[in-house]
């Protein structure tokens, strides 16, 4: 009885009450040796059992099972942990030689098939693995590492068996994205957003036409507001966090002239819940609509739906829109033609250096030269120098940002 309780009744193999058990009889045995512990996920096994029904999904069990006895050695013992998940420990390696040989043994006794209804099928499986008196010296961190590293597997998928080894790097990273997941969290809800504002500025005359506001955070998890951007987009809390952002810069502003805003690239009905976000507040601190430049960034690829919103909000209310980051990876005379914006803000990867580039000296030359036959202004960005400067007004810009012109700074009552 005592037997039948440590078995899985389908597989015959250990079960997952009794395996942590048997490891550790393993440990016991040879404490000063290396031992390899491995997860195997079997891949799309749903699909199977919604195919040919449980009970042949239960045969390709049966049939993996025999597969892992295939593996004979005394010091190997083999569970079934739940439905199509199984594990393996080994115990009593005494050199890397060995582990890496193991390795090899693994992954080349998992690469099997089975025949079902006359049609060969390739088991497909995920394997993560950890190493005893490596990775870790008890028991449970083992396991835990080779979970982590079976998830690891799986995100590859790309081959009959997929095995990742426990990698404390990658272990260390994903801690830390998950921490700062949870800061993401309390700047959202405790709003430690705080906006800058960089002037814009008339090429010619040199005079501040508006200014755009910039988030900044002071919490110190992020060394700058791009990692934060990137942890809450991870999180899936960009939408939470660009509103925040949007709403602070708003309520901030105290300066003269015109506004300018970025918005994050999202679903349409997010942008119908950012626009009117927008307008509100807007309302509620008495700057008219009319003075708000919205900034798309370039780099992102925008969908003819999402545009259309946007353009329905610009007809409507007469806002301003801008192409911004023009010149990054997906720039396209399409996307000027699909949106039509008021601006385009030529990013500063172009402008950096223009007085000693020729190739970026004609590329915004080009960019001028359309602009003004489509009547759309155009704004240089991160000018540094009076050089810089001195090219882009010979070129025809209309407007300019950067340090030379002006650093971001806070408004202060």
């Amino acid at each position: 009885m005592k037997k039948q309780a440590e078995i899985d009744r389908l597989t015959g193999l250990y079960n997952k009450y009794t395996y942590k058990g048997k490891c550790s009889e393993l440990i016991k045995e040879q404490p000063n040796t290396f031992g390899a512990f491995f997860f195997v996920d079997l891949n799309d096994f749903k699909q199977i059992n919604d195919t040919y029904g449980h009970i042949v999904g239960d045969k390709a069990l049966i049939h993996f099972s025999n597969v892992l006895k295939e593996i004979n050695n005394k010091d190997t013992i083999f569970f079934r942990i739940a439905g199509d998940e199984f594990g393996i420990f080994r115990m009593g390696l005494r050199n890397h030689d060995e582990i890496t040989d193991t390795l090899q043994e693994i992954k080349k006794c998992l690469q099997c098939e089975i025949v079902l209804e006359g049609r060969t099928i390739p088991i497909k499986s995920s394997v993560g693995g950890s190493i005893y008196n490596l990775d870790a010296t008890d028991l449970d961190t083992l396991i835990h590492y080779a979970d982590f590293a079976m998830y690891q597997a799986k995100e590859k998928e790309d081959e009959y068996v997929s095995l990742e080894l426990f990698d404390k790097g990658v272990y260390s990273s994903q801690k830390e994205k998950v921490s700062k997941g949870d800061v993401v969290d309390t700047i959202i809800k405790e709003k430690r957003i705080y906006p800058v504002y960089q002037p814009i500025c008339c090429i010619d005359e040199g005079e501040v036409h508006g200014y755009e506001g910039l988030s900044r955070t002071n919490h110190p998890a992020f060394a700058n507001i791009m990692e934060l951007i990137e942890t809450a987009e991870g999180e899936n809390r960009l939408d939470e966090l660009d509103l925040l952002m949007m709403e602070q810069s708003i309520r901030g502003f105290k300066g003269e002239g015109k506004l300018s805003i970025n918005i994050e690239n999202k679903s349409p009905k997010a942008i119908e819940k950012y626009m009117e976000k927008m307008i509100q507040v807007a309302k509620e601190v008495r700057i008219s609509v009319q003075n708000l430049t919205l900034e798309l960034p370039e780099r992102k690829k925008w969908t003819k739906d999402q545009l259309e919103v946007i353009k329905k909000y610009r007809e409507n209310y007469q806002l301003q829109l801008a192409l911004d980051d023009f010149g990054i990876d997906f720039s396209n005379v399409s996307m000027i033609l699909e949106l039509q914006p008021n601006i385009i803000k030529i990013d500063r990867s172009s402008v950096s250096g223009i007085h000693q580039n020729e190739q970026k000296y004609f590329l915004v030359k080009a960019f001028c030269e359309f602009a003004k036959n489509t009547n759309i202004a155009i704004l240089c960005e991160g000018i540094e120098e009076k050089a810089e400067l001195d090219i882009l007004k010979k070129l025809g810009c209309d407007y300019g940002q950067g340090y030379y012109l002006g650093k971001p700074t806070a408004f202060h009552m």
